[in-house]
C-alpha cells in the first residue's frame, strides 16, 4: 500500500471564504472482500422480497417467558451482587427499568426471589414487599427524545478533490450490483458507533461496516427502513452501472493533522432496461461524479457529501439521498436531487433517554443451593401492550 504525497498550491476551488481543504498525502484502500448480487427485474421486484406489517403480540398471563419486548423500547435490567456467597453473607439487589421511547408509559413490576434466599424488609427502596420474597411497583415513566438525522446543505470547507488526479488507483472489476467491502485504515463515527471498513455500493451509498449480497439493492429506500438494507449512507442511491462506465475511488486523505475516508463514484453512467437505450435514461453522456467523506480520527460524527457534475436525476427507479441506522429505525432524506457543485452532510442528534425507576433490596440466604430471581414487567402505551423478564442467579454455599 503506497502513501501518495504532494503539495498543495493553495489553488481557490471555489468562492467560500473558508479555508479549503486540500489534502497533502493520500493512502488508496484496497478492497477486504466484494459480493456481486444479480439484478432482478423492478417489475418482480415486490414479489421476490416481499414484506410483512403484521403487528406481533405477546400474551400478558403466559406461563412461557417471552422473548425482550421489541415494539417497546425500554431498558430492564436486574443485578445481584456479590451473585456467589456464604451463608454468613448477603447481597445487594437492584432492579431498574428506563423508558428510551419517546412517549409515557405505565407499568407494573413484579421481583421475584427464590426460596432460599429472603429479602430484608427495612431495606426495600422503590417498591412494596410482599412475604419476603416479592417487591412489586407500579407507575408511570415520562419519554425522552428519540434521536433524530438531518440531511441538509452546508458550506464545510470541502471541495471536490478528484482522488485519480491526487494518484489514487481505481477499484478493479467492479460490477454492476455489487459491492465492494474497505477497511477505512483509521475509525469514523456513524450514528454513535465507531467503524473501521465501509461496503462500497456501485448503486451510490455506502454500508457503515461490513456488507453483504443481501445489502445491494439499485431501488432506493425512503428512510427509515427496517428492511435491508441498513446502516446506509447514501450521496446518491439510484440505479448506477460502472461496470459500463466510470469508476470508483477510495482513499484516506491527510491534512494538518486530519484524515478523511473519501469515496468517490466518477463518472458512472445510470443503468435502464429500455431496449432503444440499455444504459442510458436521458442521454448515454449522462454520469454522475460525487464523493463521500467520513471525518476519521475523531470523537463526533463527521459526514459531507460533494457533488462535482450531475447530470440528470438519476436512473428510472428513482433515487434517493439520505442515511439511517443499524437497524432502519432512524434515519432522514434530502429533500432534492443535489445539483453540480453542492455540498450536503448527515446530521446526527443522539436521543435522551426518559424517566428511570429502580428497586433496591438487601437479600440473605437461608440454606446453601445455587438460587434464581427474576422480575418481571407489564408495559402498557398507547399502542402496544407487552411484557418481558431480567434474571440474575448465583450459588449459596455453607
Amino acid at each position: 500500500m503506497g502513501i501518495i504525497f504532494f503539495i498543495s498550491c493553495g489553488v481557490v476551488l471555489t468562492n467560500s471564504v473558508q479555508s479549503q481543504v486540500l489534502p497533502v498525502a493520500v493512502i488508496p484502500l484496497t478492497p477486504i472482500s466484494t459480493f456481486d448480487q444479480p439484478k432482478i427485474p423492478a417489475s418482480e421486484l415486490n414479489q421476490a422480497m416481499p414484506l410483512s406489517s403484521s403487528p406481533q403480540n405477546y400474551a400478558i398471563d403466559s406461563n412461557i417467558i417471552p422473548a425482550p419486548i421489541p415494539e417497546a423500547d425500554i431498558l430492564f435490567e436486574k443485578e445481584c451482587t456479590p451473585a456467589n456467597i456464604s451463608l454468613d453473607q448477603s447481597m445487594a439487589c437492584t432492579t431498574t427499568v428506563t423508558n428510551l421511547s419517546a412517549e409515557e408509559f405505565s407499568y407494573r413490576l413484579f421481583d421475584l426471589m427464590l426460596p432460599n434466599l429472603f429479602i430484608v424488609e427495612d431495606s426495600v427502596e422503590g417498591g412494596e414487599l410482599i412475604r419476603n420474597r416479592l417487591v412489586i411497583s407500579r407507575g408511570r415513566l415520562a419519554g425522552g427524545t428519540l434521536a433524530t438525522t438531518t440531511i441538509s446543505d452546508t458550506n464545510k470547507p470541502i471541495v471536490y478533490n478528484s482522488l485519480a488526479e491526487l494518484g489514487v488507483p481505481p477499484l478493479l472489476d467492479v460490477q454492476d450490483e455489487s459491492i465492494i467491502n474497505l477497511s477505512t485504515l483509521a475509525p469514523y463515527v456513524f450514528n454513535d458507533e465507531e467503524y473501521t471498513t465501509v461496503g462500497m455500493t456501485s448503486n451510490g451509498y455506502l454500508i457503515a461496516g461490513l456488507g453483504s449480497n443481501e445489502d445491494v439493492t439499485y431501488i432506493p429506500q425512503i428512510f427509515p427502513d427496517e428492511a435491508i438494507p441498513n446502516n446506509v449512507i447514501a450521496p446518491l442511491w439510484t440505479d448506477l452501472n460502472p461496470e459500463i462506465g466510470g469508476n470508483l475511488y477510495a482513499a484516506l486523505l491527510f491534512r494538518d493533522e486530519q484524515s478523511w475516508a473519501v469515496f468517490e463514484w466518477e463518472n458512472v453512467p445510470a443503468y435502464s432496461a429500455a431496449e432503444t437505450k440499455p444504459y442510458c435514461v436521458q442521454s448515454c453522456n449522462d454520469t454522475y461524479t460525487f464523493q463521500v467523506w467520513l471525518k476519521t480520527n475523531t470523537p463526533e460524527q463527521d459526514i459531507t457529501f460533494v457533488y462535482d457534475h450531475m447530470d440528470s436525476e438519476g436512473a428510472t427507479t428513482d433515487t434517493n439521498v439520505g442515511a439511517e441506522n443499524m437497524n432502519g429505525t432512524i434515519g432522514g432524506n434530502y429533500p432534492a436531487i443535489p445539483v453540480s457543485d453542492a455540498q450536503v452532510s448527515v446530521f446526527h442528534s443522539p436521543g435522551i433517554a426518559g424517566e428511570s425507576h429502580e428497586i433496591t433490596y438487601t437479600a440473605e440466604p437461608l440454606y446453601p443451593e445455587p438460587w434464581f430471581g427474576c422480575a418481571q414487567i407489564k408495559v402498557k402505551m398507547s399502542d402496544f401492550n407487552g411484557i418481558s423478564y431480567a434474571c440474575a442467579n448465583g450459588t449459596v454455599t455453607e
